[in-house]
């Protein structure tokens, strides 16, 4: 199958973490596609299905035969489920027009009138940057001021190493606390960032009874001497890393420990044949063939992220849509965020 963000959100993996949350999940995969389904429960029963970062088709661009076969088998499981409608965050711009032209032979066929609204609000980020693992002297890539904060971090002697023990984990839950309050942002539960660990470590069972998910996502602490001072979780899946979720101390940030962590990621994930580290969500513009950032609330952390890429590739995807079957559920959800956005409690 082909992803260009490895496939993580649509692998059984990430299927074993959700069901851990507590989510229905619905996972097929077929000779031409795949996809996994995870059910949201709003208010009033107005459930819908996100399909984050796909489908995935196996072959590129698609053919409208294949994403007909896709259409065919998610309105099989959302008519059973009642779902009004079905959020999907296709991997490529061409992906989208094959299901659109799809979905008009399908209504065809079928006497429906489903059709496709841009979503107002996106789940996963638009935009991410990948460092090439392939490159030799990788290093040297990197921003000048990216290469002297990995040197500063050694020499101040922050170490890396995966963390697996619960000690570790409840550590970083409060590096996370630490993070949300300096920044002003809002965390996940903790029992979101508990159950990613433990799923990605333990692993899960899969339809065959084997092994799926072990240590296919990791937790990684830098410390210095007995202070953590950043963590990162990451995922593992196809040819590519995936930076996560992160977050740093309030402590000892003169030592640059967020870069050591990186460099260390990186090297790791070199050293096991992976040829991309994806640093997860940014917001950039290209200007004269070099990346920036983009000012506003993600300069800061896009800014950090572009230290190890400055060059990108930046990789951009098409958002979120929405795939509406029941169009009366539709308008109604859409007039209540209007009026909640509009009249907050």
């Amino acid at each position: 199958m082909i992803a260009k963000d490895g496939g993580f959100l649509q692998s059984k993996c990430w299927d074993c973490f959700q069901q851990a949350l507590g989510r229905k999940t619905i996972y097929v995969v077929k000779d031409g596609f795949k996809f996994l389904a995870i059910k949201q429960n709003l208010p009033l029963k107005l459930n819908y299905f996100l399909i984050p970062r796909g489908p995935i088709f196996k072959k590129n661009p698609t053919n409208t035969t294949t994403a007909l076969s896709f259409l065919e088998s998610i309105f099989k499981v959302a008519q059973k489920e009642k779902i009004p409608w079905i959020k999907f965050e296709p991997q490529k711009s061409s992906d989208l027009k094959t299901i659109k032209k799809a979905l008009q032979l399908y209504n065809q066929q079928q006497g429906t009138d489903y059709f496709i609204k841009k979503s107002t609000k996106e789940h996963q980020p638009r935009q991410t940057v990948f460092v090439n693992l392939q490159q030799k002297n990788l290093l040297s890539t990197f921003k000048s001021k990216t290469r002297y904060n990995i040197r500063l971090s050694q020499r101040k002697g922050v170490q890396v190493f995966q963390a697996r023990q619960q000690k570790d984990i409840k550590q970083f839950l409060q590096l996370l606390q630490e993070t949300a309050h300096r920044n002003q942002i809002k965390n996940h539960p903790s029992v979101y960032y508990r159950a990613m660990i433990e799923t990605g470590t333990k692993g899960c069972r899969d339809k065959k009874g084997g092994k799926a998910c072990q240590n296919k996502i990791r937790l990684y602490l830098a410390r210095q001497q007995n202070d953590i001072l950043a963590g990162a979780i990451v995922s593992f899946s196809s040819q590519v890393a995936t930076y996560l979720h992160g977050a740093s101390s309030n402590q000892k940030r003169n030592l640059m420990a967020p870069f050591a962590l990186h460099w260390h990621i990186i090297r790791e994930a070199q050293e096991k044949g992976y040829r991309y580290y994806d640093l997860g969500g940014v917001k950039a513009f290209y200007s004269r063939n070099k990346l920036q950032p983009e000012q506003g609330g993600w300069f800061g952390l896009t800014r950090f992220k572009l230290g190890f890429c400055p060059q990108g590739p930046l990789i951009e995807f098409p958002g979120g849509y929405n795939l509406v079957l029941n169009k009366t559920k539709y308008n109604f959800y859409r007039l209540a965020q209007s009026l909640k956005n509009k009249f907050p409690f």
